[in-house]
């Protein structure tokens, strides 16, 4: 069944390219009606849909132009371009997009963030806003422009006009308001955030563990170490496989105090509602959209290296193997918990390579070269 619905797929984009290029609007561009062309658009559209973004950015470069009369060539070129890491070519190419007055959500998108990370704030409200009045594909697409503008927005705000603007957000995201609503007492320095962190962390109803290192950060921040290390403590009594927590006790302990987050820079809190955004449509399968929004939030906050673990498992899932390998052995030299996460994802790789011998001497060094081994790791060990 499997095989009949890739083969059914492959057959319709066969079609598509073929009556796409046989029509008028496409001969206005006659180069485009060559066989290597068509090639070439046909190989970067299915690399695309394979989630293999370096190889489908080859050829659709090749097209350079083909936006002119057909818009979905530059959605799709910008796709390839973001999810193979190089947003400075997509940016160059949103830009020239918008002077030709072809611009489309994604590339309003890609200038907004650009002027947000150089926090060029009236900028990045601007095409935030063109953005929002563009056409986007799923109800996320419109949380995030909107969250998107409002951390854009708050230069000009206190902290009870950007409350009011944050309860206007799409009330079917609750929890994700809910976190937004901590950052933004964070950002104005409120005396409430302490409070507001521990409200997050000690919800029943939904696991905001990923907040309790966001929490102890917040607090050693300040110089209250101590603190920062007793949150670590309780919350890995809860959570004690937390890769984020985990890392961070380490940290601590080695008196590193490393803090990849920053509350009151707005690109750093636009990164992870990104980072938010990427992992609710990668539980849906939407891997290319989570990718895109990813290596967004990679973007905003580059030293944030936890985002490479959810892009890592992404590339895992689709089987591609080759790059969640260089993802993961990038991720083993950031400290000795991603270290030991990396190692067991790097042999889960392998034995399904089915090369149990390199999977059992990777996992047996790694193990033995570990300072800090509890029950865990131990028992994952065995």
């Amino acid at each position: 069944m499997n095989i009949f619905k890739l083969s059914f797929k492959i057959i319709i984009q066969i079609i598509f390219v073929i009556i796409f290029f046989s029509t008028s609007q496409a001969k206005n561009k006659d180069k485009f009606n060559e066989a290597d062309y068509i090639s070439d658009y046909f190989s970067g559209i299915l690399l695309l849909n394979n989630n293999q973004y370096n190889e489908s950015s080859k050829f659709l470069k090749k097209l350079n132009g083909l936006e002119e009369s057909h818009i979905n060539y530059s959605i799709n070129y910008l796709y390839s371009a973001i999810n193979s890491g190089n947003f400075n070519e997509a940016l160059k190419y949103s830009r020239k997009l918008e002077k030709q007055k072809l611009g489309s959500f994604e590339s309003d998108l890609i200038i907004g963030v650009f002027h947000l990370k150089n926090s060029n704030m009236d900028l990045a409200k601007s095409y935030f806003l063109k953005a929002k009045n563009r056409n986007s594909r799923f109800i996320l697409d419109n949380y995030v422009l909107n969250s998107l503008y409002n951390w854009s927005n708050l230069k000009s705000l206190d902290i009870n006009k950007a409350s009011l603007e944050l309860k206007k957000l799409d009330e079917r995201f609750d929890n994700l308001k809910r976190i937004q609503n901590v950052f933004l007492n964070c950002y104005f320095k409120s005396l409430n955030t302490n409070s507001l962190f521990e409200e997050l962390t000690s919800n029943k109803k939904t696991d905001f563990s990923r907040y309790k290192y966001f929490y102890a950060s917040y607090v050693s921040s300040s110089g209250r170490i101590s603190q920062a290390k007793n949150i670590v403590k309780s919350a890995l009594k809860l959570y004690p496989r937390n890769l984020l927590l985990n890392q961070y006790k380490i940290n601590l302990n080695e008196n590193k105090n490393i803090n990849p987050f920053n509350c009151q820079k707005e690109s750093h809190v636009a990164a992870e509602i990104l980072y938010i955004t990427a992992n609710a449509l990668s539980t849906q399968s939407i891997y290319s959209l989570s990718n895109l929004y990813l290596n967004l939030a990679k973007y905003l906050n580059e030293d944030f290296h936890s985002f490479d673990i959810l892009m890592a498992e992404n590339f895992y899932k689709i089987n591609n193997f080759k790059k969640a390998k260089k993802i993961y052995r990038d991720l083993s030299k950031r400290g000795e918990a991603f270290d030991w996460h990396s190692t067991k994802q790097l042999a889960r790789i392998l034995l399904r390579e089915e090369k149990k011998d390199q999977a059992i001497q990777l996992i047996s060094n790694t193990y033995k070269d570990l300072k800090y081994k509890d029950i865990y790791e131990t028992f994952d060990f065995a």
